[in-house]
């Protein structure tokens, strides 16, 4: 994928806007203020989704729902990840052995490091159309009306089921003018902790490139 080696897929958190729900309304309200509900998807270098998690509620902060996810734990073993393969993400997720994510941009990145951040986006943005795609396909994503909030995951994953199935068999892409990124990358506020030995695969990545 785009010249950045070992990659099994790239990783992002997406909002579905929904009707406000009556109860704990407050809990689905996103960081722009808009009722919405998490889909983390998985995609590979076809946009075609190897792993959906869906349902927390907006305000949930992407690394937060990596961690309650169960990919979070595929990423703390070695069985899910062939090869030395990883997945990439933004620089909301925790970086580890199996999930890379950008240098943090501090003013004083290296040249090498500026290099791996240009080809860590370039081969990521594969999740994003990813995303673009399931919304141009199904477009009541881009406002789900249930008003049962139990009904919501089940609409999610059915979409993303068939998202697949049409690049299984071809089907033919539709424009992704009209459907615009809703979400902004968020910060790493939340992570904690320090993993020594995802910082030095990032590192001996970065040399290589």
């Amino acid at each position: 994928m785009k010249g950045f080696p070992n990659v099994l897929g790239a990783i992002d958190g997406c909002h579905i806007y929904i009707r406000p729900p009556k109860h704990n309304s407050a809990a689905y309200m996103n960081r722009k203020g808009r009722a919405s509900i998490i889909l983390q998807g998985v995609c590979d270098h076809n946009s075609m989704f190897t792993d959906c998690f869906v349902g927390y509620p907006g305000s949930v902060h992407d690394a937060r729902v990596f961690h309650r996810s169960p990919m979070y734990d595929m990423c703390m073993t070695n069985a899910s990840f062939p090869n030395n393969s990883h997945l990439l993400g933004d620089s909301a997720y925790p970086t580890n052995l199996h999930l890379l994510t950008p240098f943090r941009e501090n003013g004083h990145l290296t040249q090498r490091q500026i290099k791996y951040n240009i080809c860590h986006a370039a081969t990521r943005c594969i999740i994003e159309r990813a995303f673009g795609l399931l919304k141009a396909r199904w477009r009541r994503l881009l406002y789900l009306e249930l008003h049962n909030t139990y009904y919501l995951p089940h609409v999610i994953l059915a979409a993303c089921v068939l998202h697949n199935l049409c690049v299984l068999h071809k089907d033919e892409s539709p424009q992704l003018d009209a459907i615009k990124d809703q979400d902004d990358i968020q910060d790493a506020t939340e992570i904690v902790g320090f993993n020594r030995s995802g910082a030095e695969k990032r590192d001996a990545i970065m040399n290589i490139l």
